[in-house]
């Protein structure tokens, strides 16, 4: 819904076919589902780790919004920032919640690695979404320009073009605006 896509991995998204009332309501429900669960399992780390990285997750989710609606391009270090909060956070999610109920290495920062983890997975799903003829056929060509999404090989080339002289190049900037379907166009 948030980025308006019409196929997730190749599959219809749920508001395409259910509507956008019954998505977001069902989204919800699935949330609460979740957080009664682990609440239910007594461990106050968990919850702590839950709500902490779903905090965060959306977090990421309002700066990748907040970008593409005011067409503001980011930093590399805001991405990263991001990708820490949005992609890092459902990693963070599922080591932290197995750290609260392990007997060993209870202490063990694995953030780090983990965040490492999420940069590259996202770095490559933007490169892919760019690229890879697949994922083309699964989602859309070049989805990302249609999103108007500054992923992370539409933010290099912009912010090289602005080291050009006068400015560089502003197309991409424009298609972006445009958030095209059109082929052609992309």
């Amino acid at each position: 819904i948030e980025d308006n896509s019409k196929l997730r991995r190749g599959i219809p998204v749920a508001h395409s076919i259910f509507g956008v009332p019954t998505t977001i309501n069902t989204a919800n429900y699935v949330y609460f589902l979740a957080l009664d669960k682990c609440r239910s399992l007594d461990n106050a780390q968990a919850m702590q780790v839950f709500c902490s990285e779903l905090l965060n997750l959306h977090r990421g989710q309002g700066h990748d919004i907040a970008w593409r609606d005011s067409l503001s391009c980011p930093t590399f270090e805001q991405y990263y920032e991001m990708i820490s909060d949005k992609t890092g956070g459902l990693f963070r999610l599922a080591v932290g919640l197995m750290q609260a109920f392990a007997t060993t290495n209870t202490t063990t920062n694995f953030s780090p690695l983990v965040n490492n983890l999420a940069i590259y997975f996202q770095i490559r799903d933007d490169f892919i979404n760019l690229a890879d003829e697949e994922y083309m056929k699964s989602k859309s060509f070049c989805e990302d320009l249609t999103e108007g999404k500054f992923s992370f090989p539409i933010i290099h080339c912009i912010r090289q073009q602005a080291k050009q002289p006068n400015g560089g190049d502003t197309r991409l900037l424009n298609i972006l605006k445009q958030r095209t379907e059109d082929v052609d166009v992309k």
